[in-house]
């Protein structure tokens, strides 16, 4: 998992999805509260592409 890109901290959890076939994690970090999008795969994802991908579903 990716270190908050707020607070830097590594003290998250994540919750993985896979619409349309595409892994897509969500992290929230313990520390500051900060919520993220990201792939399953390296990679940062905007909240407009996740709605997309979970609507085509």
């Amino acid at each position: 998992m990716s270190p908050c890109p707020r607070c830097a901290s590594s003290d998250s959890l994540a919750v993985t999805l896979e619409p349309a076939g595409r892994p897509m994690r969500l992290q929230v970090c313990r520390e500051c509260e900060h919520r993220w999008w990201t792939h399953a795969v390296p990679g940062d994802i905007v909240l407009d592409d996740v709605l997309t991908a979970v609507a085509a579903t």
